[in-house]
């Protein structure tokens, strides 16, 4: 009996090695068929769109060309002749404060659109001189037989203010010694200082015996007829010395422009006119720093003096 062997197709084997005979052999296996897969298409996430950029194409050439310009122009300062230079520009100079100061201690900076110096106190007999003296005993004025209450004319009254002068001896007194009489203006800027809505030089409280020499109960007893202006005495019943009642002094600390005697200025077109109040003042009215009186240029009384203003000095500092 004839036996056809035939070899299987496809063999898998557990072992390594071949096999030695059929009869070892392990059962043929058949191939799996494939398991059906489907795969679904992978599709790539889409990338965010980049958040519009502030730099234009154009705004960052200039913004290069300007930082290389800046980087040239600092290397060219730095080196100049080859050497480095390490010096430091120094900061744009500013211009300097102008400073203000009067001639002399004696008299008061008024600041403002138009600064000037005033006097500190009104013209006294001892500065005036002879020139006072010569004023008092000139024969016209119409003193009336009231010059023995002249200042020029009484022992001892070199601090008290010249009185009895005329508007136009005043007035020659000033500019011999580099100034004038004040304007209305001057006399009242100087007088309400720091504050234009002020009654009075020191603000706005009622005069009193304390503040100036005017008619208080020392009037009454000397000068029969007259009315207290206030109660008290103010202890002068004609004029006093200068200074004497620093209460009453204006913010810019001057002395008497209420008070003592009242003082000649220069008044529209240069007119003689007086300011302030006297020893004699005895209505609250007439110590108001608007109250004002003209009069003729010859007039000398016992109750008005005068006060000058110079021209302030401008000095660097």
């Amino acid at each position: 009996m004839l036996v056809s062997l035939v070899a299987p197709t496809q063999l898998s084997w557990a072992s390594p090695f071949p096999p030695s005979g059929f009869d070892d052999a392990p059962p043929s296996k058949a191939p799996l068929p494939p398991l059906p897969v489907t795969l679904a298409p992978v599709t790539a996430p889409t990338p965010p769109e980049p958040a519009p950029s502030p730099w234009r194409p154009g705004l960052l050439a200039v913004v290069a060309v300007g930082l290389v310009s800046l980087l040239a122009a600092g290397a060219k300062a730095r080196w100049r002749g080859g050497q480095p230079d390490h010096t430091v520009a120094p900061p744009p100079l500013r211009p300097a404060p102008v400073r203000r100061s009067c001639a002399s201690k004696d008299m008061a900076l008024i600041e403002g659109p138009s600064p000037f110096c005033i006097g500190r106190n009104e013209v006294t007999v001892r500065e005036a001189g002879g020139h006072a003296s010569a004023t008092v005993h000139a024969p016209d004025g119409g003193l009336r037989g009231m010059d023995r209450l002249c200042n020029a004319n009484r022992e001892g009254r070199g601090e008290y203010p010249v009185n009895c002068i005329d508007w136009h001896a005043a007035r020659a007194w000033c500019r011999a010694h580099g100034g004038d009489l004040p304007t209305e203006d001057q006399w009242l800027r100087a007088a309400q200082g720091a504050h234009p809505d002020a009654l009075f030089p020191w603000g706005t409280e009622a005069p009193s015996a304390r503040r100036l020499n005017a008619c208080g109960r020392e009037c009454q007893r000397a000068w029969q007829g007259t009315h207290a202006l206030y109660d008290d005495d103010d202890g002068a019943p004609e004029t006093a010395p200068v200074g004497t009642f620093a209460l009453g002094d204006s913010f810019p600390g001057l002395h008497d422009l209420a008070g003592n005697v009242a003082e000649w200025v220069l008044g529209p077109g240069d007119r003689p006119v007086a300011r302030g109040s006297h020893w004699l003042t005895q209505r609250i009215e007439d110590v108001n720093l608007t109250e004002r009186a003209e009069y003729d240029g010859s007039t000398r009384a016992p109750t008005v003096g005068f006060r000058c203003v110079t021209p302030h000095r401008r000095s660097e500092p």
